[in-house]
């Protein structure tokens, strides 16, 4: 990969993402001090929270990180854009998976509104 192409992290919008495994990851959705949002999917959506010290460079065409898809599926899912909102609050370091486009396990994540387990 050339990592020579310079941009900044606000032209990243729209650009697709590669996994170090050479898999689609989906279009930068959205850029926040530490983390790119990923959206994978037309109809079943999924959206990945990859914080930007993962990110390895961009060659022109595609951004592309140091782990694998199935790292980031596990790892940075939907929970850390509602801890980042203050939506929830991680009841663990290190949370993953859950939430409403998360699909699996993880560390439990706690409603700020109401005190209870989010879904």
């Amino acid at each position: 990969m050339q990592s020579g192409v310079e941009m900044s992290w606000d032209k990243i919008i729209d650009k697709k993402v590669k996994s170090s495994d050479r898999k689609d990851l989906g279009k930068v959705e959205s850029v926040s001090t530490e983390y790119i949002e990923v959206k994978e999917g037309v109809v079943s959506k999924k959206h990945y929270f990859i914080p930007k010290y993962y990110i390895e460079g961009f060659d022109g065409e595609h951004l592309h990180t140091s782990l694998t898809k199935d790292e980031i599926k596990a790892k940075w899912i939907t929970v850390y854009k509602l801890v980042e909102s203050g939506i929830v609050a991680a009841s663990a370091s290190g949370a993953s998976g859950g939430g409403p486009n998360g699909g699996g396990g993880g560390a439990a994540a706690t409603c700020a509104v109401t005190g209870t387990l989010c879904p």
